[in-house]
């Protein structure tokens, strides 16, 4: 998540410097927002408009989730949405379990991953 806003405020920086970098008289550090043209502070904001979207769409919040729960009326409806939080990290823990499988077994060779814990065809859920 901090990765995230670390990049995403590089960017909305980048830009308004390069913008004040165009206007014309002597540059002011740091630059303002409210000091660019309307249209940049425009997009500006649908940069971070569009970098929230796509954080939520990616499920990647847990704490969106959790308040989403508590917001719920009904117990049903709470685990229901507790199942599926856990289903999809199941299935990312899984993912990620096979992608260290798959280089292991690239670096090691078959018959060394098969010999140890991780060659059994198991999961860590099973």
């Amino acid at each position: 998540r901090q990765s995230k806003r670390s990049g995403l405020q590089i960017i909305v920086n980048e830009l308004s410097v390069s913008f004040a970098m165009k206007a014309k008289g002597p540059l002011e550090l740091p630059v303002k927002r409210k000091s660019l043209p309307t249209d940049v502070q425009r997009q500006l904001k649908e940069i971070e408009q569009n970098a929230v979207r796509e954080f939520v769409e990616l499920g990647m919040d847990p704490i969106l989730d959790f308040q989403e729960m508590l917001s719920m009326r009904e117990h049903e409806g709470r685990v229901e949405k507790l199942a599926g939080m856990i289903r999809r990290e199941r299935s990312r823990l899984e993912a990620k379990e096979s992608l260290i499988r798959a280089f292991l077994e690239k670096e090691l060779g078959e018959e060394l991953l098969a010999m140890s814990d991780l060659g059994d065809g198991q999961n860590v859920f099973d």
